[in-house]
């Protein structure tokens, strides 16, 4: 009986405007209260204690975001140095800023693989982890790509509003209620 009143109460919280769930609900409330009333304190339990995907993520993506604000102010002093520097032509300018772009942005790109690797790689578990895989695994590679990529070499950017981005993506949906 342990297993139907957990379906239940699961099924009502996740659904409260389900009629269908709100019958078997009251049912096993009328038979069961003692029961109902227990399952409910260990799903409200499970809830505050359970770490996500979704709040692994945004807790990764926050931390390269940081990563990502060091980069830029970074990568402006390099760039102004290299570009002030008269006696390098315009191919050596773009040579050197194009591989101190690489080098300041790699510990950002490397935290950013192990969070793929880690939390959106390999095969989903559960159906919380698809679905979370399926809403941030391609926007994640997008923002993955162009932070890799960087922009035009004289421009000596490290673009963080496609991380912005994503990481408001994921902090709506965490502020979104779930039991999934």
């Amino acid at each position: 009986p342990l297993s139907i009143v957990y379906a239940a109460v699961v099924g009502i919280l996740e659904r409260p405007e389900s009629r269908e769930m709100a019958l078997i609900y009251d049912q096993l409330g009328r038979h069961s209260p003692d029961l109902v009333m227990q399952v409910r304190k260990v799903v409200a339990e499970l809830v505050k204690c359970t770490v996500l995907r979704d709040d692994a993520l945004a807790s990764g993506l926050q931390e390269v975001s940081q990563r990502v604000s060091v980069a830029g102010r970074t990568m402006k002093m390099e760039a102004s140095r290299v570009i002030d520097n008269e006696t390098l032509t315009a191919e050596e300018r773009g040579r050197i800023l194009r591989e101190k772009y690489d080098a300041i942005v790699k510990t950002a790109v490397v935290s950013m693989e192990k969070i793929r690797a880690q939390l959106l790689g390999g095969a989903p578990e559960t159906p919380h982890d698809v679905e979370v895989y399926s809403m941030f695994a391609a926007p994640f590679d997008r923002t993955l790509q162009k932070l890799k990529a960087g922009g035009e070499p004289f421009t000596a950017e490290v673009n963080p509003e496609p991380l912005k981005a994503l990481l408001s993506r994921v902090n709506r949906r965490l502020r979104k209620p779930t039991l999934q």
